[in-house]
């Protein structure tokens, strides 16, 4: 037993007393051919104690659980069982007696997380950082995170709803990305400061999307669609020059196409250029004359 404490304190120096016995127990072997008062917690397994206080220094990694490993804990009277041990828990902390109900301080004890509900937790506690991974599979919720010492990383994902959140929250600077079950999708970064950029990218349930970027040097670009009504508009602002193409939208005098094909330069449109765009039957030839392609009208040729 002395020995293989040592190799636990050798792998983990932060192990605590009650932390050590805890993982003594949860490691144990059980084996059903003795009764409870014959094996008590269970047969010593050096291996499988040192793999865990391991673990729990490692910072994350596959949890080095075992089929052998009794996996509970004799708490006082008290049998611990259908979860896993968290090194966070307050009944590891010095100064809490072995199988008491509280802490000194009157709290809860805690010593890990459930499993009764497919809910798994890993997780390790270093200096400043927590790691914790887990996963409910009766509601289909992914969690995983990690809380460092100034920033705290989330990702999730809720199977029900079709729910999905990745976050990060950094000195000066809070990302997320999400996506709901009405197909809205939003990326942001708000970082503070002159010298900082908005991004923005977001999809509703409605086919609308918009993509936009606003940076410190003045450029401003906006792409978007609404399929409902056939609405396309992209553009960008620079210091003097503003360009837009799209369809049943207003066209003004400062928008340069270039160089004008031989089928469209003969158009002669009796009432304007205004109202040429505004008809839906000329978009082929706009779009064949901007991008080249080949389009075959029925009828024409």
């Amino acid at each position: 037993m002395s020995g293989t404490i040592a190799l636990m304190l050798q792998a983990n120096p932060s192990l605590t007393p009650n932390l050590v016995k805890a993982i003594l127990e949860y490691t144990a072997e059980e084996h059903e051919e003795y009764s409870p008062l014959e094996q008590g917690a269970g047969f010593l397994n050096s291996l499988g104690a040192v793999r865990l206080a391991a673990f729990f220094a490692s910072g994350g990694g596959p949890l080095p659980a075992e089929p052998i490993w009794s996996r509970h804990i004799i708490w006082g009277n008290h049998e611990i069982s259908g979860g896993f041990v968290l090194p966070s828990g307050n009944a590891w902390d010095l100064g809490v007696s072995w199988g008491s109900a509280t802490t000194v301080a009157g709290s809860n004890i805690v010593w890990g997380t459930s499993l009764d509900r497919g809910n798994i937790v890993w997780g390790t506690s270093l200096d400043r950082g927590n790691i914790v991974w887990g996963t409910s599979l009766d509601r289909g919720n992914i969690v995983w995170g990690t809380s460092l010492d100034r920033g705290n990383i989330v990702w999730g994902t809720s199977l029900d709803r079709g729910n999905i959140v990745w976050g990060t929250s950094l000195d000066r600077g809070n990302i997320v990305w999400g996506t709901s079950a009405a197909n809205n999708v939003v990326w942001g970064m708000d970082c503070g400061g002159a010298d900082c950029q908005d991004v923005v990218w977001g999809s509703a349930s409605h086919d609308n999307i918009v993509w936009g970027t606003n940076i410190v040097w003045g450029t401003n670009i906006v792409w978007g669609t609404s399929l409902d009504r056939g609405n396309i508009v992209w553009g960008t602002s620079l210091d003097r020059d503003n360009i837009v193409w799209g369809t049943n939208i207003v066209w003004g005098t400062n928008i340069v196409w270039g160089t004008s094909s031989t089928d469209l330069s003969q158009l002669q449109p009796a009432n304007g250029w205004y109202e040429w765009f505004l008809n839906p039957a000329n978009d082929v030839w706009w779009i064949a004359h901007e991008f080249g392609d080949a389009i075959r009208i029925r009828g024409r040729h």
